[in-house]
């Protein structure tokens, strides 16, 4: 059975400190092999490069522009490769803030996910106070957090 995880939350949660600490346990405990999907990774570079090229700064990620333009497609392409990794039976450990698809219930829909009965879903939301949030954004000065 394949199993599609995703862990959400807001910057500065932990969201890909956690996954990489659960990713070896997963594959242990199912014995099936897991990938790592984290947006910032498959996506960042492009998105920064796009919008650098749009409006001259690379890190504006709350302008109307990227949420209008190239959210959408970031989440949607995040969502196909899990889906092509499942459909190869690797089970996919999937990172990214997903607040809107949270709230609108999108990761728990089978159709928008593209997936069956068989794989077997988790979402995982974390969360920490906000001042350690704050805290690990400034500490770690990416300018994607900008």
């Amino acid at each position: 059975m394949s199993r599609l995880i995703f862990i959400c939350g807001h910057a500065g949660t932990g969201k890909t400190t956690l996954a990489k600490k659960l990713i070896g346990p997963l594959m242990k405990a199912t014995g099936s092999p897991f990938c790592l999907l984290d947006k910032d990774t498959l996506y960042g570079s492009y998105s920064a490069a796009a919008m650098h090229m749009l409006t001259g700064n690379a890190n504006d990620r709350d302008s109307p522009l990227f949420l209008e333009h190239l959210r959408e497609p970031e989440y949607r392409g995040l969502v196909e490769t899990a889906r092509d990794n499942l459909e190869l039976g690797v089970s996919a450990l999937v990172v990214a803030p997903l607040s809107r698809e949270v709230r609108e219930r999108r990761l728990f829909d089978r159709a928008w996910l593209g997936i069956g009965k068989d794989v077997t879903v988790r979402v995982v939301w974390v969360q920490v106070p906000e001042e350690t949030a704050h805290q690990r954004i400034m500490a770690r000065a990416n300018p994607n957090d900008a």
